[in-house]
């Protein structure tokens, strides 16, 4: 498979404007190509799809005549800019050769990036345009991208029959193949000739549909019981709730909040099946780049045609922090009919067991039904959510899964929010709820300058799970300073882009001194998820580092530590003090910045270091001296050899002497080894680490040399 890529790589030509070429041939890809993708599997990268995908005929400027399918004034992806109108719109057409050639393969999506070019011309359904484009595309997605529009007239004014603008119906069996439990890919037999394409699927059963009001609700669908899924995409206004107010009343704007069907209902869905890469709210794409999402344009486009037998599930939260071996209780509202209900039960899973376990819950109100979780042992993580069983047997599970942990202090440290189950990636034990604790934090940043979030830590050693944000609002950057000390009361915990958040908190001011200051860390040890998830929140900073993407879009950029793409991190320009053009200005690949330091972030799969200010970017410079110099800061090596077995030297040079503990702990924190812990002149030193009596896996090794602290991995490899 990667010959024939290295092969499609190269097999681009140039091409000259074309007026001969139908939609369809747009779609076209070579038969190699589609040969390849009918044999993908599960295991199939995201960058093979992507390449495969690829059209043979991108770059090429085409003219064609086309009918509008899709109101371009409903477009609703693109965030809104000066007079709230979107820097592009995106709208689907319909080669007007289908009407003798048949629509299959014949729609494409037109992303016009200059939303006067379609804005002004007041294109509509229906309408018959004249467009010279370009062949485009977005990571793996097809587009046209337009350079002149001419309106023609309207379709019937040529003599095209009203069939012209009605989508194909298929099943979900027809766009996607099942690789897997709940694990999907495009059916490729059928691809080019569905991709884009206006479709229509009847009697569909609601498979997933978590969050019906948010301000943008997912909700997935399926003819055949879960064996292909299909997930929504909400590129039309009328299927989201985020652009009220933000975008020009010239658009197409809801007046009312869109609910997504509930699950289990039946439903007929029309809409463009998009091959959009990249957001996977149910992770059933085997990659996410090779599944469909239908995305419907009119409020026509969805019709529910039976209420489900069980309707909203949704099951409560604790409020309260359980103490040891206490019974938690819990309730679930049930949105049906009594009748229709046969059982309810909390399934949960706690750190402790393997197997999760149910409590059959009873009926306490018209639509509430109650029960306990067992007491579990202090310390203890659960998780639990709700199943409803109605009474021909279907199982209808709840909307939302909560947690908790079991605290016999309550919440009186930030990592009992922040600390996961696993000890790795994932939600706070507490999300959701508000929550009484008692929790003394220092204000690392009081969000001022960054606009968008306010800093707290409460290790002074700037231990992992020590961080957490809170939503920046004018009156707490106007009460609060960097190095208050704050002692919070109440709050309510949420996650926010995956990062974990701590809001409407109820606090005093018991002191004030200095920021804690930022932990020094290298990018390579935030390649573990399990690491990420413990420094969300943290102020970091890296030191030399190499900037080897100066623009990853989105106003971001990466870096690195050791010069390698292999162990980049990227930054975002999230700051309200940092403009989104900055990077790709400013920065050129391979510099070398003395410093980048910032809030530890997450976004869209990924953790991000979000600088406050220009002040957070170091200068340009190298950092080498003579052999003979002091350095320029503490710093700490990679340990030699690694992977290693048994034993490996790590080195590490100081400024000036002081205080020096050099300490080895697992991913969790807990020290396996302290090799350094008393005073050391200035200089370099060097230690051998015995690591016999241990386990292969990953370690941490820490050096805090005064008030600085940096912190590398190493690999055991028995």
């Amino acid at each position: 498979m990667l010959l024939l890529l290295a092969g499609l790589l190269v097999v681009q030509p140039t091409w000259a404007q074309r007026t001969d070429l139908t939609v369809r041939q747009i779609h076209d890809i070579s038969a190699e190509a589609l040969a390849t993708l009918q044999q993908s599997t599960a295991e199939t990268s995201g960058d093979e799809i992507e390449t495969l995908v690829t059209r043979p005929l991108t770059g090429t400027e085409v003219t064609i005549t086309v009918v509008v399918l899709a109101d371009p004034f409903k477009s609703g992806l693109s965030s809104p800019r000066d007079a709230g109108f979107p820097s592009r719109v995106h709208y689907f057409v319909r080669d007007t050769t289908a009407n003798s050639q048949g629509a299959l393969g014949m729609d494409v999506q037109v992303v016009d990036g200059d939303y006067q070019n379609t804005g002004s011309l007041d294109i509509f359904r229906g309408d018959v345009v004249e467009m010279t484009a370009t062949v485009d595309r977005f990571g793996n997605t097809l587009q046209l991208t337009p350079t002149t529009i001419t309106v023609q007239g309207v379709y019937d004014d040529f003599g095209l029959p009203d069939e012209i603008l009605d989508p194909v119906t298929v099943t979900t069996a027809d766009l996607h193949r099942n690789v897997g439990e709940a694990q999907v890919q495009v059916n490729w037999d059928n691809f080019p000739l569905y991709d884009q394409q206006y479709v229509r699927i009847e009697g569909a059963t609601v498979w997933r549909s978590p969050n019906r009001t948010a301000d943008r609700p997912n909700w997935a669908i399926t003819s055949d019981g879960a064996q292909t899924i299909i997930t929504s995409d909400d590129i039309s206004l009328r299927y989201r709730n985020d652009r009220v107010g933000a975008y020009n009343d010239v658009f197409d704007l809801r007046d009312d909040n869109f609910e997504a069907p509930l699950p289990g209902a039946t439903v007929n869905v029309q809409g463009f099946a998009l091959l959009r890469g990249g957001f996977d709210p149910f992770t059933i794409g085997a990659p996410s780049t090779a599944m469909y999402r239908i995305a419907p344009w009119e409020d026509g486009d969805l019709e529910v045609t039976a209420a489900p037998s069980i309707g909203a599930v949704a099951v409560g939260g604790i409020s309260a922090v359980p103490a040891a071996d206490t019974p938690v209780p819990v309730s679930v509202a049930v949105s049906a009919e009594q009748a229709n209900v046969g059982s309810v039960r909390v399934r949960y899973t706690t750190s402790l067991t393997t197997e999760p376990a149910d409590v059959e819950l009873t009926l306490a109100s018209d639509t509430t039904y109650t029960g306990d979780i067992p007491g579990q042992p202090d310390g203890t993580f659960v998780t639990y959510s709700a199943i409803v069983t109605d009474t021909g047997g279907s199982e209808f599970p709840s909307d939302n899964t909560l947690g908790f942990r079991v605290l016999n202090d309550g919440i009186d440290e930030i990592s009992d929010i922040q600390e996961t189950a696993s000890g790795g990636f994932g939600d706070s034990p507490f999300v959701g709820g508000t929550f009484p604790m008692n929790l003394t934090a220092v204000v690392q940043s009081n969000g001022v300058d960054n606009g968008r979030f306010v800093v707290l830590q409460d290790k002074e050693g700037l231990d992992a799970w020590s961080g957490i944000l809170v939503p920046f609002n004018e009156a707490l950057g106007a009460d609060l300073q960097p190095g208050d000390i704050i002692n919070i009361t109440e709050g309510r915990i949420f996650e926010g882009f995956d990062v974990t958040n701590l809001t409407d908190i109820v606090y005093t001011k018991t002191g004030s001194g200095n920021p804690y200051g930022y932990k020094v860390v290298t990018t390579d040890i935030l390649q573990d998820p399990a690491i990420v998830e413990a420094h969300e929140g943290i102020l970091l900073r890296f030191e030399d580092v190499t900037i080897t993407n100066p623009d990853a879009g989105f106003g971001e950029w990466s870096f690195s530590t050791d010069g390698t793409e292999d162990n980049e991190l990227n930054a975002d320009d999230r700051s309200n003090s940092i403009a989104g053009d900055f990077a790709s200005t400013t920065f050129t690949e391979g510099e070398m910045r003395l410093f980048m330091q910032g809030v530890g972030w997450y976004s869209f799969g990924a953790f991000k270091l979000v600088p406050e200010t220009l002040a957070d970017i170091g200068d340009v410079g190298s950092t080498s001296t003579e052999a003979n110099e002091l350095p320029e800061r503490v710093t700490l090596q990679q340990n030699y050899p690694n992977p290693f077995n048994p034993s490996t030297s790590i080195t590490y040079s100081m400024p000036t002497g002081g205080d020096v503990t050099l300490e080895v702990t697992d991913l969790l924190g807990r020290s396996v080894a302290l090799l350094v812990d008393g005073v050391q002149a200035s200089g370099q030193h060097t230690v051998t680490f015995d690591a016999s009596q241990l386990a292969s896996g990953v370690y941490l090794y820490r050096l805090t040399a005064g008030d600085q602290t940096v912190t590398r991995t190493m690999l055991l490899l028995k």
